[in-house]
């Protein structure tokens, strides 16, 4: 269209500024999280309320330009369903080509994308190739089975398929040791993940030449989630216990220093201009809560007599349940909020009916034993069989944000410190000289 370089959106998913400039003052050395700190860097904002702290409504916030008063994005998995059109289709719509890697909660809409690798969890399509065609459900698989530790046959190939395509010889020897390593360290399969898409990002970037593209980083959102407190950029009373992670470990420091090699790679690779923007953040929390996830969700629901047509699992402890009627839904809805632990707390604290569909979390914070049982309607139900640990929550989300912009051009659209995320689709629409309204 003209002779301004390409623009990449990296997203670092909640990433904690906070902890990287106590790394840095601690002389830990992250250079090129230094540089963006040291540059055009901008604290963001997003809703007061903290129901509406979750990624999946900041994301599409970026992607629309709208708050989520506007968007009403609620549900991770709900953008296949909003009409607000997103920076991908608008960018195309002006004539540019467009390339995006896992973006959190956004739909393909675009009609003939560079590439569009869609995220596990959003009941979207990927693009044409054979590559996107064939990870996509790998992609899915895995991580939506990552608390088993479960890889299908194909999951398996086709990631070995990427792999060889996507990733240079010279860094084999460092990916094994985060795959070999991850038995102990089980945290460094995220590690591993992100840098597989950034290899295979790089890849379809340098192929096809995409005038925009996004990558979607999710790894130190997990971490901090999970191992906040085992950071040594925190100051807390509040630890992991020695089963769950070796006290020596720093988990979050890890993945930073892995970021910060990808934010190199970028800069040294890629002839381009750079948002990286991280949504959200977190902040520790005061006491770990214990995480837990269904491990089948269809034979759970059955064995407690709830009919229902299909379970889409979703993050984490989330799980999306369709029935033939709005009635049978809400038949179950009641239910399910009767199904409660000996001492009286319901096991699903959160139950939304939407029309025949019911989007449904496991709340149990507590630990489960092989003794833990819940009864519904005079049935006891032994649950321990029925779900898998996940993780200690170390971390909460916090409104506040970081979006760093590197580059001449994307530099002087930076929007003003404190704004609310959704501004930085406005600084994107700027940079390619497109106006603001639809």
């Amino acid at each position: 269209m003209n002779d301004r370089k390409p623009l990449l959106l990296i997203a670092i998913n909640e990433v904690s500024f906070d902890a990287v400039k106590t790394y840095l003052e601690h002389g830990v050395k992250l250079p090129n999280f230094k540089v963006l700190i040291d540059g055009v860097c901008r604290t963001t904002s997003s809703e007061a309320e903290y129901s509406l702290l979750e990624p999946w409504i900041q994301w599409p916030s970026i992607y629309t330009g709208q708050a989520y008063d506007e968007h009403a994005v609620f549900r991770l998995g709900d953008s296949i369903t909003c009409s607000s059109e997103q920076i991908f289709e608008r960018l195309e719509r002006a004539g540019y080509k467009v390339g995006v890697v896992s973006p959190m909660n956004a739909a393909n809409r675009l009609k003939q994308p560079a590439y569009f690798i869609p995220d596990p969890w959003t009941q979207t399509h990927s693009d044409k190739s054979l590559l996107s065609r064939f990870l996509t459900p790998a992609i899915r698989q895995v991580v939506n089975d990552n608390s088993e530790g479960r890889l299908k046959t194909q999951s398996v190939l086709a990631f070995a398929a990427a792999f060889f395509y996507s990733v240079p010889i010279s860094e084999y020897f460092e990916l094994a040791k985060l795959v070999l390593s991850s038995r102990s360290a089980t945290w460094r399969r995220a590690i591993f993940f992100d840098e597989f898409l950034h290899h295979v990002h790089l890849k379809l970037w340098s192929k096809y030449k995409p005038d925009f593209s996004m990558i979607f980083f999710n790894a130190c959102a997990h971490i901090q989630h999970h191992y906040f407190h085992n950071s040594t950029a925190v100051t807390s009373e509040a630890k992991n216990p020695g089963w769950y992670v070796d006290q020596a470990s720093d988990p979050l420091l890890e993945v930073l220093q892995s970021y910060d090699r990808l934010l190199g790679e970028f800069r040294n690779r890629c002839d381009a201009e750079f948002i990286i923007v991280t949504g959200l953040s977190q902040i520790p929390t005061k006491v770990p809560q214990f995480y837990y996830r269904l491990r089948r969700h269809d034979e759970f629901l059955r064995e407690l007599g709830i009919r229902f047509q299909t379970v889409e699992p979703r993050m984490t402890r989330d799980f999306l349940v369709s029935f033939g009627s709005m009635s049978q839904a809400r038949v179950a809805s009641k239910k399910l909020e009767n199904i409660r632990l000996s001492c009286g707390t319901p096991i699903f604290g959160e139950i939304d009916q939407r029309g025949h569909e019911l989007f449904i979390t496991l709340t149990v914070a507590s630990e489960i034993t092989e003794n833990t049982v819940v009864e519904c309607e005079g049935q006891v139900v032994n649950l321990a069989p029925h779900v898998v640990f996940v993780a200690l929550k170390n971390g909460e989300h916090s409104g506040v944000g970081t979006a760093a912009f590197l580059g001449a051009g994307i530099e002087k659209n930076a929007p003003a410190e404190g704004s609310h995320v959704a501004t930085v689709n406005g600084a994107i629409l700027n940079y390619f000289n497109i106006s603001g309204a639809a």
